[in-house]
């Protein structure tokens, strides 16, 4: 099996064939990292957070859970999980994003941006992105109307093992 690190502020991408697994790995404890997933053969079928609303029901997903595509198929599936704390409510942060609610002059190149440019080679554009499983993040509802985002809850070590429900291209990023 290959290992990648990733460093921070920087992304990997990769195909998958069905039945083939990879596993995101926390090293420090309370870090955040992004997935997404596109069909091998057809990038304009991609993960999609709201067909899982409407196929799980729930706004936490664990070991057993599927993540669906834009045509309701399964793509990725967790099959192992030691934290089980993720969000899919947010989209990938973006350099505007990130200079409009943290002040941060000049932008800085995030999370949008750098899985973008490990993707844009394997045919993905920037306006095909804005889906992912933000990995170890926690954010709940509050009142019922606000998304409130909390520390993660993931300890040093803690993982999340996926795999392929299909031949995919998968990228990620930390």
């Amino acid at each position: 099996m290959e290992r990648i690190r990733i460093p921070s502020a920087h992304a990997c991408s990769f195909a998958l064939d069905a039945g083939e697994r990879f596993t995101i790995i926390d090293p420090e404890g309370q870090q955040v990292s992004d997935v997404t997933a596109f069909a091998l053969d057809d990038r304009t079928e991609r993960f999609s957070s709201k067909y899982i609303h409407a196929r799980v029901g729930r706004l936490r997903l664990s070991t057993g859970d599927s993540l669906y595509t834009t045509r309701g198929n399964p793509i990725l599936t967790i099959t192992e999980d030691d934290c089980g704390t993720h969000d899919i409510l947010h989209g990938p942060g973006t350099s505007w994003l990130l200079s409009e609610l943290e002040g941060r002059d000049p932008p800085v190149r995030a999370c949008h941006e750098n899985l973008i440019a490990v993707l844009e080679d394997r045919g993905v554009s920037a306006d095909q992105l804005f889906d992912v499983m933000n990995v170890f993040m926690k954010s709940t509802v509050t009142d019922q109307r606000y998304v409130d985002v909390r520390l993660p809850e993931s300890e040093p070590g803690d993982s999340i093992e996926f795999e392929a429900d299909r031949p995919a291209l998968v990228g990620g990023n930390c």
